[in-house]
């Protein structure tokens, strides 16, 4: 660079100016705010938040906009929130007339389609204002009286805090540029000197790094996904000497630079949901979605289906396994083998169904199927093994086998319902309209209904084909076995 990290600290530690690096290793101090709903598909965050971070302030490098290049992990695309760790230097004292709990500041995040030297095609900028929290005055660090001593016993310029920018519905490709922007006294879209000639705590105000080596030469990566250039990043200033090339590429436009700051990047947390993709399996009048559809590789991890009608769909004629996951969040199905052989192994399926749970005849953790809505034929077959699976908090069913052809194993699984409820009647596992299986080694309890007419069922078998089970633990359902419409029965479900 034109002027290294270690003159750059140097020389604006002398001054009056805020430091644009201000580097320290330290122990944890705050934990970092909670994740927002979604799962995390990029983190170069810290995970436990210290008392500051090394810090780009932009009035003192006449920065407009820094950022970043970032290659997301997952395969969640549907944003929901974007974590942005900033550092404030300003203090309450020198600005008498604010209020002590915090000062506020509109901060812009943009994503830009990727592009070299400049970015692409904006996809979406946002736009919130925020409480910037002051940074402590005392205790008055004692070998620095302009610093301020942490709990850990570290003396501090600025305090690390974390922003939060709601990008729910926006669909992201793999990769991306993001870029913070705000307005100082003399930088940004608009410089605020002209209405504030004295200035304002904003140019205190700092953009934090996470982790960062700062030499210019070791490439840094985030704890989920990564960065393609992970020496340079994306900047609009107008000082040469913020440029890792000096400014050759040309000052004033946020475009990249292939090492500025040393290897520094922003500190950003991108979270996302899956995007629902249709299946053409019907319920209710609806085209159900799922979160993962046909998927040509196993299934493990987190699948949050939070928004999809379905958490893993198989369609008619695919084949596939799921294992080890963890699945949640869809209103009608967990997993779905609609006309497919599919094996489900050692993972739990909670929390589907509507939220609250209600009456609405849906909700099911695993269906394995031949037939749709209307009893038309899917397929010839549904098979598979389903075995040592949790599922719980479901709305109508934990597992359904259902329709001629549809033929499964259901072993040593834990089938949970949840106890009496009087909106509706739960089954822990049907089998059904000639599906036909072996059922054995389950526990299945927690399925009872306090409403009339109606009974719930742990086991319930109806119209079905060559079902088998033994040594099934059965406790805590309103009727622990159902049979009707074939071999006998006397109940209403």
């Amino acid at each position: 660079m034109t002027l290294s990290v270690r003159r750059l600290v140097s020389l604006l530690s002398a001054s009056a100016l805020v430091a644009t690096l201000a580097v320290a290793t330290v122990p944890a101090a705050m934990v970092l705010a909670a994740t927002p709903s979604g799962t995390v598909i990029f983190d170069n965050t810290a995970a436990v938040l210290p008392p500051n971070l090394p810090s780009v302030g932009y009035e003192a490098t006449s920065t407009s906009e820094w950022g970043t290049e970032v290659q997301f992990g997952g395969a969640q695309r549907l944003l929901t929130k974007v974590v942005v760790t900033m550092s404030d230097w300003a203090l309450n004292s020198t600005y008498p007339t604010m209020p002590a709990s915090g000062w506020t500041h509109p901060i812009t995040l943009n994503l830009y389609q990727v592009g070299s030297p400049t970015p692409g095609a904006l996809i979406k900028s946002v736009t919130q204002t925020f409480t910037i929290p002051w940074r402590p005055a005392t205790p008055v660090c004692a070998t620095d009286p302009t610093a301020y001593v942490a709990s850990d016993g570290n003396c501090y310029h600025g305090l690390a805090f974390n922003i939060t920018f709601d990008l729910a519905g926006t669909i992201v490709p793999d990769q991306l540029i993001v870029g913070i922007a705000y307005n100082t006294s003399d930088y940004g879209v608009t410089p605020l000197r002209a209405t504030a000639p004295s200035g304002g705590p904003y140019d205190s105000l700092n953009v934090a790094t996470y982790p960062g080596t700062g030499d210019g030469t070791v490439p840094t990566q985030p704890s989920v996904g990564s960065f393609p250039f992970p020496l340079g990043s994306y900047l609009n200033s107008t000082w040469t000497g913020a440029y890792g090339d000096g400014g050759a590429g040309g000052t004033g436009t946020f475009r990249f630079d292939p090492s500025s700051w040393g290897g520094y990047q922003p500190a950003v947390q991108f979270s996302a949901l899956y995007v629902c993709s249709p299946t053409g399996l019907t319920r209710d009048g609806i085209n159900l979605t799922a979160a993962i559809l046909n998927p040509l590789t196993p299934v493990a991890g987190t699948v949050n289906a939070t928004g999809c009608n379905i958490g893993v769909y198989y369609g008619p004629g695919t084949s596939g396994s799921v294992s080890g996951a963890n699945i949640f969040g869809a209103n009608y199905y967990g997993v779905v083998a609609n006309a497919a052989s599919v094996s489900v192994s050692n993972t739990s399926i909670h929390d589907i169904g509507e939220t609250p749970l209600n009456g609405d005849q849906h909700g099911v953790g695993v269906l394995y199927t031949t037939i749709d809505q209307a009893g038309t034929h899917t397929g010839a077959s549904a098979t598979g093994t389903l075995s040592g699976t949790t599922i719980t908090n479901y709305q109508k069913n934990g597992v359904v086998v259902s329709g001629t052809g549809a033929a499964v194993t259901v072993q040593g699984n834990t089938v949970t319902g949840q106890g009496p409820v009087n909106y509706i009647a739960q089954n822990g596992i049907e089998i059904s309209y000639g599906g036909s299986a072996t059922v054995t080694g389950n526990t299945v309890s927690g399925n009872w209904y306090t409403g009339p007419t109606y009974t719930a069922c742990g086991l319930l078998f109806y119209k079905a084909a060559g079902v088998k089970q033994s040594k099934n633990v059965l406790f805590a359902n309103q009727t622990n076995l159902c049979n009707a419409g074939r071999g006998g029965g006397n109940v209403s479900f």
